[in-house]
């Protein structure tokens, strides 16, 4: 038996895919917009919510003690420590901390990128340039190295390419960084959940991801992480109580500040997202992170044979190191097609005039049927 099929063998799929109802109601395939929930991050939520109603603040100490073990959770999981984390509302506000903690000077990212990525550094009057990629999304780092110039600080970028699918090779993009003397930020929204994540072995400066794509843990919630090197302030670029290293005791005059990364959580961390971060996060560790990511590449496969059957384009990478979940198809009259698929109980996106196409765990094969089937009729 390969590889491939020993991991995809290992899990029970439609047991998976029971997890989340959503997923078992419809063809579900826009991840890449927003994932459902599962059981378990739901109940996770639920429970918060229910003990307010119920106690009101009186869970306090234990939420406290919650919301540290998952921020443990969420390091092992990005192969980080628990000081390494924090947790925001959004990734917008993760990026905008790392354009705080930036040097002063010119900011490279992707012409193609998503705007919470770009958004940091333009309303700062940074200096950004914009490197195109090859046509496909994917911004190589040869490409990275040739635009890199003496003014060059930061490289912000994220992991997979929300208008393309393409992923990007994170080792060796940071590995240029590191040689340049250019600080990496990388946003990994789009394959947090979806591909492994190890820290110890990409080295970024920054890495934020959001909780509702990939990661299934709804609104509400993102992660930042932080390097020890970045973390070796006297004072982080932004406080609140919670940035006191004894937060507790509201020393309001001359405080020691925390070296953590959860003084740039400022106040209180969003429970109800993280305590449902967690929950999801269940789910993804039960499973394991090896085995998502090759079971995608199986639906993957199955998609992209059908398309190619059918002599419709695919507008995204086809190499499985270089593609994600998500599969670009320009069709005619993009939104006729949504509306008609919709009409199916099959959900996709528009981005860029094509269909988005996002495959995750709790999909299955018949939903690749369904899409195709479907395509046959609509187009």
């Amino acid at each position: 038996m390969s590889a491939t099929a020993e991991l995809n063998s290992a899990v029970n799929w439609e047991a998976v895919r029971s997890r989340f109802p959503a997923a078992v109601r419809c063809v579900y395939l826009n991840t890449a917009g927003g994932g459902p929930l599962s059981d378990a991050a739901y109940e996770a939520a639920q429970s918060y919510y229910r003990a307010v109603y119920d106690q009101g603040d009186l869970g306090w100490p234990d939420w406290r003690q919650r919301v540290e073990s998952i921020r443990g959770q969420v390091a092992r999981f990005l192969g980080a420590s628990p000081e390494d984390v924090a947790f925001l509302g959004n990734a917008s506000a993760a990026l905008n901390v790392a354009a705080e903690l930036a040097p002063p000077g010119e900011v490279l990212t992707g012409a193609r990128e998503f705007p919470s990525v770009t958004m940091p550094w333009i309303v700062r009057d940074r200096r950004v340039r914009f490197v195109e990629d090859a046509g496909d999304g994917a911004l190589t780092p040869e490409a990275v190295e040739a635009a890199i110039s003496k003014e060059t600080r930061v490289l912000a970028l994220s992991h997979v390419q929300y208008a393309s699918g393409a992923r990007l090779d994170l080792e060796a993009l940071s590995a240029l960084c590191r040689q340049r003397g250019v600080m990496f930020v990388c946003d990994a929204t789009q394959s947090f959940g979806a591909f492994p994540l190890d820290v110890h072995k990409i080295k970024p400066a920054v890495l934020v991801f959001s909780g509702y794509k990939w990661a299934c843990a709804g609104y509400g919630v993102a992660g930042l992480y932080i390097s020890p090197e970045l973390r070796a302030w006297k004072a982080p670029p932004l406080a609140g109580w919670r940035s006191a290293e004894s937060p507790y005791d509201l020393e309001c005059q001359a405080p020691a500040f925390s070296g953590d990364a959860r003084a740039l959580e400022l106040g209180h961390p969003p429970v109800p997202g993280v305590f449902t971060l967690g929950g999801a996060l269940e789910v993804t560790t039960e499973v394991g992170i090896d085995r998502i990511a090759e079971r995608i590449h199986t639906l993957v496969d199955q998609l992209h044979a059908g398309l190619d059957q059918r002599g419709l384009a695919i507008d995204s990478p086809r190499a499985r190191d270089r593609r994600s979940g998500i599969t670009m198809v320009p069709v005619g009259d993009p939104e006729r097609i949504r509306e008609y698929l919709e009409q199916k109980r099959i959900f996709v996106s528009i981005r860029g005039g094509k269909l988005r196409v996002s495959l995750h765990l709790f999909n299955h094969e018949t939903d690749v049927e369904r899409l195709l089937k479907a395509l046959d009729v609509a187009r």
